[in-house]
């Protein structure tokens, strides 16, 4: 009998280790999938973070599960990007390294960290572990402001590895970061920062509209894409206040009214009593940058390469390359095939839509839209409002199979799925 209870007992504690491994496991990847895009501004031996971050979440995960499963629509796209703007560029001798058109590693990665590490983290704790980095970065911010407006310089927090910017050492470059105009909290850029917690912005405006309140949280995290003074924020608050507005049975049409007159209004008193206000003055000198379609050889240029220069480049390509694509392997030769007066810049560098137009043609665009609309059907309004916010990054952001892409899709689904077992509960 005693032998018996023994080996009860035995089995009983085997149960509960191997539960207690799994969990950790289970809690370990989900953390890492939402630390990939927060380890962005660093390398390890040459390769982004954010990829080595994510291979040890795929080879944690393969230690529990092998399940696999292709996402609605994105097979036919990944297929096609594989296979036929390669081929169309080897056939028309057009230049280019075809290693990385036939086996672009991008790709290759977030399509496999879409197809399994989508379906297999844990969205719950997705979800508990995002907010407590969205919370780290914004009291960073915080304190950096505050420190900046009292002392003229800011701390910052970068560890001490390889930077992704190259010639960059960790000493140098937190030493520009404290001394310059804007924060960035533990991101490279200012416009990092706001993308990175844009998805949750629109997941505390969702709950505030839904509810009817004004919470300070939203309050927070409103300020803070303000005062990051990015483009990328100043977007995202835009983005988010249009959703809302135009969506369907979160808001009543008095509600929605009411905040338009006020936008309106706040518009008119700041263009009439702050008009001088540097912040202000800031804003329309970035607004008048990113609207205009030429470019000045002295002056700033950031907001011509990211919105306009890449379709300059997809107009000066043949007819077959416009609708069959390039593939990636080819995109940095035709990039400086085009010569734009003024421009100090003739890299690879494009936003997302100008990626998906070059790379993969009018084709392969048709084909990635098919796939964010089976992702439209199966979101819940969260997570809507998360991939519109995410669509129209692609217009000013490098964001196509980017850790950022990763990010919007993961929290999207994370929001979509959790609130599809709430409801099911309270069957």
């Amino acid at each position: 009998m005693r032998n018996r209870q023994i080996s009860y007992t035995f089995r009983d504690s085997y149960v509960v280790h191997n539960y207690r491994k799994n969990n950790l496991i289970t809690r370990l990847t989900s953390f890492l999938c939402v630390f990939m895009y927060f380890m962005s501004p660093y390398r390890l031996f040459g390769h982004a973070m954010p990829e080595i971050i994510g291979v040890v979440a795929i080879l944690l995960l393969l230690t529990q599960t092998d399940n696999f499963v292709i996402l609605k629509g994105y097979g036919a796209y990944m297929l096609y990007i594989l296979i036929i703007p390669p081929i169309i560029s080897l056939l028309t001798n057009l230049p280019g390294d075809y290693l990385t058109s036939f086996i672009p590693i991008n790709l290759i990665f977030y399509s496999i960290a879409f197809c399994f590490l989508l379906p297999n983290a844990d969205k719950d704790y997705v979800l508990k572990y995002y907010k407590i980095l969205v919370y780290c970065s914004i009291g960073l911010f915080i304190i950096q402001e505050i420190s900046f407006y009292m002392i003229g310089s800011r701390p910052t927090l970068y560890l001490p590895l390889e930077m992704y910017y190259e010639g960059s050492d960790t000493t140098s470059f937190s030493e520009s970061r404290s001394l310059m105009d804007r924060s960035s909290s533990f991101f490279l850029e200012p416009a990092h920062f706001a993308q990175y917690i844009l998805p949750y912005f629109c997941i505390v405006s969702y709950n505030c509209l839904k509810h009817k309140t004004i919470t300070k949280e939203l309050l927070i995290m409103g300020f803070t894409l303000l005062l990051l003074q990015s483009g990328s924020g100043y977007l995202g608050l835009l983005i988010v206040f249009i959703s809302v507005l135009f969506s369907k049975g979160i808001v009543s049409s008095q509600i929605k009214l009411s905040i338009l007159v006020f936008v309106l209004l706040l518009i008119c008193i700041i263009g009439v009593f702050l008009y001088n206000n540097v912040y202000v003055i800031e804003l329309l000198n970035r607004m008048n940058e990113v609207t205009t379609f030429e470019v000045k050889a002295h002056g700033s240029q950031s907001g011509f390469l990211r919105i306009w220069r890449g379709y300059i480049i997809y107009d000066s390509l043949s007819p077959i390359y416009k609708i069959l694509g390039v593939g990636t392997g080819s995109i940095e030769y035709i990039s400086r095939l085009v010569y734009i007066p003024g421009s100090r810049y003739e890299g690879s560098y494009m936003n997302g839509v100008q990626a998906l137009l070059i790379s993969g043609g009018i084709v392969g665009t048709v084909l990635f839209i098919r796939f964010i609309k089976k992702c439209w059907n199966f979101f819940n309004p969260e997570g809507i409002i998360i991939l519109v916010c995410m669509l129209a990054m692609f217009f000013i952001e490098h964001m196509l199979f980017t850790p950022k892409m990763f990010l919007f899709i993961l929290i999207a689904f994370a929001v979509t799925e959790s609130s599809k077992r709430k409801n099911i509960r309270c069957v």
